[in-house]
């Protein structure tokens, strides 16, 4: 195939995201599912092999609690009325009510933004998209998205968590085996990270766009990965590199943008006030907080596209690798 496969869905991507504003706030919420590639996977293993003192977060937090229970119970002045595990109690319900709200809101943005690109992609080339319709198909597909997503999370916390206690094994033992060990596990959970990102990919749009179920979404995403092995490699680079971009533009960012606290900082050593510090330092924060969001969500709906624009090249039409047309074959 001669034609410049990844340039053109990188294009129409880019024109996508600029026409259509209103699925940046989906892409807010769907970037906390993670982005659509392999920056999660790689993320989660370099937390986890550089951390030498990984642990699961929940087991933190139940650490955590328990160290304040024996805190509290040990000492006399201990306050365990009924009103007090009251509103705790309502505060748990209130916030896993939030959570499960934020994860429905997330998963439907996903499925929506799909769906979107989907119908821009349509031979029909409809000039005026319907956001409604989009938001419904991902209302309609929330089980099914929400079930392969569920099934990459745990997969990726397994992979992280095999690294992780590797690197204790390294930093405890330190032997020679137990470093082969260490570089063993860590290449194992690359390749089937690296897999499994494809698969989530590709399943996804076989359930939004293809109205498939979910066990048959994932043998197809199998099937497709198998078939375009290398040119999803291929397009899973092109989009890595959009990240050192996204690296960039937070750096430039950062600095831009905290420029007016380090004017408020200067006035705050020469007058002495630790108080103009601190807004000064709560403003950039905050500055600087809504750049990164934004930025999130727009690479986020980015990045859904270019995956959806190759996904339905793939599936309908087939792709070929560029370093086989380079090579000639």
């Amino acid at each position: 195939m001669k034609e410049p496969v990844f340039r053109s869905a990188i294009s129409h991507a880019w024109h996508f995201l600029w026409k259509h504003p209103l699925l940046w706030p989906l892409g807010l919420f769907a970037s906390f599912l993670g982005h659509m590639g392999l920056a999660e996977l790689l993320t989660n293993i370099t937390v986890s092999s550089t951390q030498a003192t990984w642990q699961p977060a929940w087991w933190l937090s139940f650490t955590k609690m328990g160290e304040v229970n024996m805190s509290l119970s040990s000492g006399k002045a201990f306050i365990g009325t009924t009103e007090a595990w009251v509103w705790l109690g309502w505060v748990v319900i209130v916030l896993i009510a939030i959570g499960l709200l934020f994860l429905f809101v997330a998963v439907v943005s996903q499925g929506a933004i799909i769906h979107t690109v989907a119908q821009s992609l349509s031979g029909r080339r409809k000039k005026y998209l319907d956001y409604g319709k989009a938001w419904h198909a991902g209302v309609g597909h929330f089980w099914k998205l929400l079930s392969v997503n569920a099934i990459k999370k745990v997969i990726l916390w397994l992979l992280g968590a095999a690294v992780g206690f590797a690197t204790i094994n390294v930093v405890l033992g330190g032997s020679a085996a137990d470093m082969w060990l260490f570089f063993f596990v860590f290449l194992l959970a690359a390749l089937v990270g690296i897999f499994l990102s494809f698969l989530v990919v590709y399943a996804a749009g076989y359930i939004v766009v293809e109205e498939y179920s979910v066990g048959r979404a994932i043998h197809a995403a199998w099937r497709l990965f198998f078939d375009h092995w290398l040119v999803s490699i291929e397009a899973a680079l092109v989009v890595l590199f959009g990240y050192f971009v996204l690296f960039i533009l937070a750096a430039v960012g950062m600095f831009i943008l905290f420029l007016p606290s380090i004017l408020i900082w200067l006035i705050a050593a020469t007058i002495s006030s630790y108080l103009l510090f601190s807004i000064g330092l709560i403003l950039g924060t905050i500055i600087f907080g809504i750049y990164i969001i934004f930025l999130g969500s727009l690479f986020t709906v980015f990045t859904t596209t270019v995956w959806t624009d190759l996904f339905m090249r793939m599936h309908k039409k087939g792709l070929k690798s560029r370093v086989l047309v380079w090579m000639g074959k």
